[in-house]
């Protein structure tokens, strides 16, 4: 969906486009914003302080915004189906998820925790098929078959690594690779505790906080990890009836704040700096 939203852009050229896509990021983070604050008032928490964990994250301020990440955009379906789920209209609820999801595929994760969550979970169903209907009916319109291809290849990094990964990190904190099992291993936990969540969920606890518990998981576990991957996790963190979670995330911002690379630009300024 995002890709069939670029195009829209392609007169406006290399720099028009990407200036258009940092304006967009910024009204999405400001949509962000005013739905965390209407859900913190319908759920009866501080909407301030709501707002104030989500939109003061320096990575949201930072990489989403002033990278023109489609990041912000995610964060903003994701927080409007927690606000239609709120509002009690779930077919609204299941169609933005599924949008959400077609921006980009995690997105998916969070859908069985918002159905589980659900009284009248049919509604939601319905509404959740008709958004698949829609973005399928959409894809091969404009990319055809490739379309569908690209959709079922997005749900996994493959074999790539990124340094802002946990894995990396800890691999290379011990010097060494982490051994394949040992991977497999944290994927598998990673798994369980998915798993143990929607079972918490489907008990009847709080579905914001399982999904967000979930998302930290699957973001702790996975090797490919960027910085404004944590947009996605804001909103949950906010909304959710769990302070841990909120300090997961504020962790994981810490460790991603801190294992981002200066680059040279300014590294070396600032090496001349402290060496006199």
């Amino acid at each position: 969906m995002f890709t069939a939203f670029t195009y829209a852009l392609v007169p406006l050229g290399v720099s028009g486009g990407l200036w258009a896509l940092k304006v967009v990021a910024g009204v999405a983070s400001l949509g962000l914003m005013a739905i965390v604050w209407r859900c913190a008032q319908r759920l009866g928490r501080d909407s301030t302080a709501a707002v104030a964990f989500v939109g003061l994250n320096p990575l949201l301020l930072v990489w989403v915004v002033g990278g023109a990440h489609n990041d912000a955009l995610l964060a903003l379906m994701v927080a409007a189906g927690v606000y239609f789920l709120i509002a009690l209209r779930p077919r609204l609820a299941g169609a933005t998820l599924a949008a959400a999801t077609a921006v980009k595929a995690t997105a998916a994760l969070l859908v069985p925790f918002a159905v589980l969550g659900q009284r009248r979970r049919v509604p939601a169903l319905l509404g959740l098929a008709a958004g698949v209907l829609l973005v399928l009916g959409i894809s091969l319109l404009l990319f055809g078959s490739e379309g569908t291809a690209g959709i079922v290849s997005s749900l996994g990094s493959g074999p790539y690594r990124s340094p802002q990964s946990v894995p990396y990190r800890v691999s290379e904190l011990l010097g060494t690779r982490l051994p394949d099992y040992v991977q497999t291993v944290v994927n598998a936990s990673a798994g369980v505790a998915v798993a143990l969540l929607l079972w918490r969920v489907w008990r009847g606890k709080d579905w914001i906080a399982g999904a967000g518990y979930a998302l930290l998981a699957v973001f702790v576990a996975a090797l490919w990890m960027r910085p404004w991957y944590v947009a996605w996790l804001l909103p949950l963190a906010a909304l959710g009836e769990a302070r841990w979670l909120r300090w997961g995330a504020l962790g994981l911002t810490a460790f991603l704040v801190l294992g981002v690379p200066l680059g040279s630009s300014v590294e070396e300024p600032l090496r001349l700096l402290l060496s006199g």
